[in-house]
């Protein structure tokens, strides 16, 4: 793990307070036994936190910002399909399910912050009530969104498709405001939606000609007003 913080810097115990308050905000628990096996990783934007088919050889929690999940097609052409944010956990359903490779590539889309630690760490932790809970969430989560987006695959149009995307990243926002500005280029609409450059521009230009969304600087700006009226695009 080239981005580890080792014990005893002072890098650690800004990581360590930072993830206890992320874990605090959730009524998880930090017991001291399990604190001093975690190891914090951070990577930069762009760069390759697991690689597809790698051993798994650890568990990790992702406290700070968010991730892109990738595969490759025979072809050999990269495609995103799934983001994380904060408090996802990476490698569960590989120990889980006993199958100890990567299935996917993980790719860190901003300043990234893991909290590592061993699968025996791990086992004693599932003992706390609060963290077996959070573990069966973060895996329930995924199987609702991988089943959702295989019927979205199905039957949506490119304009549904960003429009679910968007208001996914939206479901993140805990502040009450009255513009939300999304965190996707259109470039990440194409990789999260397996549609084209150009595809993506057409859905977004729809939803700019009904007002429904505005862009600035590159960036998706939507109305807290609008969210209902998209909501109903993909009812």
């Amino acid at each position: 793990m080239k981005n580890s913080v080792y014990p005893g810097s002072k890098r650690r115990e800004a990581s360590q307070q930072k993830l206890e308050a992320v874990l605090t905000q959730s009524c998880i628990l930090l017991p001291d036994d399990i604190k001093r096996n975690i190891v914090y990783e951070h990577y930069s934007p762009g760069e390759l936190i697991r690689a597809a088919y790698d051993d798994v050889q650890n568990m990790s929690i992702l406290f700070d910002d968010r991730i892109f999940i990738t595969n490759s097609s025979v072809e050999g052409r990269e495609f995103t399909y799934a983001r994380e944010q904060t408090l996802t956990l990476i490698g569960d359903l590989e120990y889980l399910s006993g199958n100890l490779h990567y299935a996917s590539s993980v790719i860190a889309k901003t300043d990234v912050e893991l909290a590592t630690l061993s699968f025996q760490a791990f086992d004693r932790w599932l003992v706390e009530e609060d963290f077996r809970r959070y573990v069966l969430r973060c895996i329930a989560e995924k199987g609702f969104r991988a089943a959702a987006r295989h019927g979205q695959d199905m039957f949506y149009t490119p304009v549904q498709k960003v429009v679910s995307i968007l208001l996914n990243d939206l479901r993140y926002l805990n502040e009450k405001r009255s513009v939300y500005v999304v965190n996707y280029t259109h470039h990440d609409l194409a990789e999260l939606t397996g549609l084209s450059d150009r595809t993506i521009n057409r859905a977004i230009k729809r939803l700019v000609e009904q007002d429904l969304i505005r862009i600035e600087h590159g960036r998706v700006l939507v109305r807290a007003s609008d969210i209902h009226t998209l909501s109903d695009l993909i009812a």
